[in-house]
């Protein structure tokens, strides 16, 4: 596992080297489902598919 992933009980977390990290886990009752809840207890419901398109829309991102 990358050295910035850490796991936490069904959860694993994104962590940057602060106090409190976001973290992805799959969501409970949704098939495909995967929760991304941020530093501040905000949460964002992604299928499999859409996590998947993140790393093209970085690129895109950086690229504009």
């Amino acid at each position: 596992m990358n050295k910035d992933l850490k796991k936490e009980g069904n959860s694993i977390l994104l962590c940057c080297g602060r106090a409190r990290c976001p973290a992805i886990k799959k969501s409970e009752g949704q098939k495909d489902h995967y929760e991304i809840t941020d530093d501040f207890g905000g949460a964002v419901s992604l299928t499999r598919e859409q996590l998947s398109l993140i790393k093209d829309a970085l690129k895109e991102l950086d690229n504009s």
